[in-house]
């Protein structure tokens, strides 16, 4: 099994660049979209996607068991893709979720300042 998670900064071509390896390698590609799909079948909702996906929670809704069920269920869907080999996870959480796991290359792309303004 191996598993490559790229992280980016805005503006790094990150998304592009995990898309087009996938390719070369013949390796799945596992996005928010794929994750998403999979929450879904668990019965999470689309309000609860749209309301904790990349958004820094306010205080309330930091304690809310909906977010921690969110975070559950993310958790879970990036280690069931991550089971079946072979995959190119781009953002999500997912260097961190799956930190220590043998066979997990994570890299970071950054862009210069120039290109990021």
């Amino acid at each position: 099994m191996a598993i490559i998670t790229i992280s980016r900064e805005l503006a790094a071509l990150g998304d592009e660049t995990a898309h087009e390896l996938a390719k070369q390698l013949d390796y799945r590609f596992v996005d928010r979209r794929t994750l998403e799909a999979r929450m879904k079948s668990c019965g999470v909702t689309g309000n609860k996607l749209q309301k904790y996906d990349e958004k820094k929670p306010s205080f309330w809704a930091s304690l809310s068991q909906d977010r921690d069920d969110y975070l559950h269920y993310l958790k879970g869907a990036v280690l069931d893709e991550a089971g079946q080999g072979n995959a190119i996870f781009i953002g999500r959480g997912a260097a961190v979720i799956l930190k220590g796991v043998p066979g997990v290359f994570s890299v970071f792309l950054v862009a210069s300042p120039e290109i990021r303004l």
